[in-house]
C-alpha cells in the first residue's frame, strides 16, 4: 500500500548527492536504493508537500510538467516505493536490535546474550556463561560498536593504514579480508591505524580518525569480560565509552570497499565510485543493525555526509596472500614516487 503524503516523512529518509542522484532509506525496513534524479526531486516534494494537491503543485512548478504529468510521476514513485527491499539481513548469528519492552538486546539464535537500557547507559548479561557459544569476551566486542551508536559516537568496520601522508580505510563484510589486507600494506612499509574498528568524528568540513579509540574501544571489553564471569549479574555501566574518543586525530582520506567473492587476478584494481554508489556502498558495510527509525535516518545523513568527504573506491584485491603483498608493496612504491 502506498504511503500518504502526509505520513511520507514518517516512514522515509531522503539524501540528495551533489550528483543529482540520491539514496532513500525505509525506516521501518531499513531497506534503501538509490534514486534517480527525477525520484529525488519527487521525493524531496512529497516529504515537505503537506497535501497531495500542494505535491502535484510543486511537481509542476519545478519540473516544468503538466498537471496530469506530474500525477503520473508521484503515481509512479510511491508504487516503486511500495516495493522497498527490506535490508539485508546478516549472516552473523548476532543479531541486534529493540526488544518490545523498549531495551536494546544483543541476540544470538534468537536468545539474548546483552540487555541495554540507552537512557541509563547501563549493560546487562542475560544468558549463562555455560550458555555461550563463544568467550565473553567475543560477544562483549561485537557489542561495543552498538554501545558507541548508543552514544552518537560514529564507528566503522573497518582497517586502516597510514601510506605517505594520507590514512586508507579497508571496509567491507565480515570475511572480506579488511585485517588482511591492512596487515599487507603495513609489512609492505605502512604504519598500520586499525585492525577492525574505527571511531570516528564527521564534521561539515571532513572525515577524522580517533587513532586510540579501537585500543580503548578492546580494553574496556577486556576489563568487563572478567568482571561479568565472577559476577554475571552485574550491572555495567558503558558510558565511559565515550572517552573512545581519545588519542591523535588524523584526517581520513580514502576508503576501500572490499568483496571477498570480487577477489582475483594479481593486480589490484582500483575504480573511484560515484558519490551516490559510495554511500550506498557505506550504507552495506556499516555496523548498524538496529529496528529503530531515528538511527537509520542518522546513518544515511552519516553516511552522506563521510561520501561527500571522502574518497571512496571500490578495490579488487588479488586473490592469494602473496599476490597481496606484491600488489601492496607495487601500490607503496607508486604512491611514494
Amino acid at each position: 500500500m502506498a504511503v500518504s503524503v502526509t505520513d511520507f516523512s514518517d516512514r522515509y529518509a531522503v539524501a540528495s548527492f551533489s550528483d543529482g542522484e540520491g539514496i532513500l532509506v525505509d525506516l521501518s525496513t531499513g531497506g534503501y536504493f538509490k534514486l534517480n534524479a527525477t525520484a529525488v526531486l519527487i521525493c524531496n516534494v512529497l516529504q515537505l508537500a503537506g497535501t497531495t494537491n500542494e505535491a502535484i503543485d510543486l511537481i509542476v512548478q519545478h519540473m516544468h510538467v503538466t498537471t496530469a504529468e506530474a500525477n503520473r510521476l508521484v503515481a509512479v514513485v510511491r508504487e516503486n516505493l511500495s516495493q522497498v527491499p527490506p535490508r539485508t539481513p546478516s549472516s552473523s548469528p548476532l543479531v541486534y536490535g529493540r526488544h518490545p519492552d523498549g531495551s536494546w538486546v544483543l541476540e544470538e539464535n534468537g536468545r539474548t546474550i546483552f540487555s541495554i537500557a540507552d537512557e541509563k547507559r547501563q549493560v546487562e548479561l542475560r544468558a549463562s556463561l555455560s550458555q555461550l557459544n563463544a568467550p565473553l569476551l567475543f560477544y562483549l566486542q561485537a557489542l561495543v560498536p552498538k554501545l558507541l551508536a548508543l552514544l552518537d559516537i560514529p564507528v566503522m568496520h573497518a582497517a586502516a593504514c597510514r601510506i605517505g601522508g594520507r590514512h586508507l580505510a579497508f571496509s567491507g563484510k565480515s570475511g572480506a579480508g579488511k585485517t588482511t589486507s591492512a596487515l599487507a600494506f603495513e609489512r609492505a612499509g605502512a604504519h598500520l591505524v586499525s585492525e577492525d574498528l574505527l571511531v570516528l568524528s564527521v564534521t561539515e568540513q571532513d572525515v577524522k580518525i580517533h587513532l586510540g579509540g579501537e585500543r580503548y574501544a578492546r580494553d574496556w571489553a577486556r576489563r568487563i569480560a572478567p568482571v561479568l564471569e565472577k559476577d554475571c549479574r552485574q550491572v555495567i555501566d558503558f558510558g565511559v565509552l565515550a572517552d573512545a574518543r581519545t588519542g591523535d586525530i588524523v584526517t581520513l582520506d580514502t576508503i576501500w570497499f572490499i568483496e571477498a567473492e570480487r577477489r582475483g587476478g594479481s593486480d589490484l584494481k582500483l575504480q573511484k565510485l560515484p558519490i551516490s554508489d559510495g554511500a550506498l556502498a557505506l550504507l552495506g558495510n556499516g555496523f548498524l543493525a538496529s529496528f529503530y527509525p531515528q538511527q537509520w535516518r542518522d546513518f544515511l545523513y552519516r553516511s552522506q555526509r563521510i561520501a561527500e568527504r571522502v574518497e571512496l573506491t571500490q578495490a579488487i584485491m588479488p586473490e592469494g596472500l602473496g599476490l597481496l603483498q606484491s600488489a601492496a608493496r607495487g601500490y607503496m612504491v607508486n604512491s611514494a614516487s
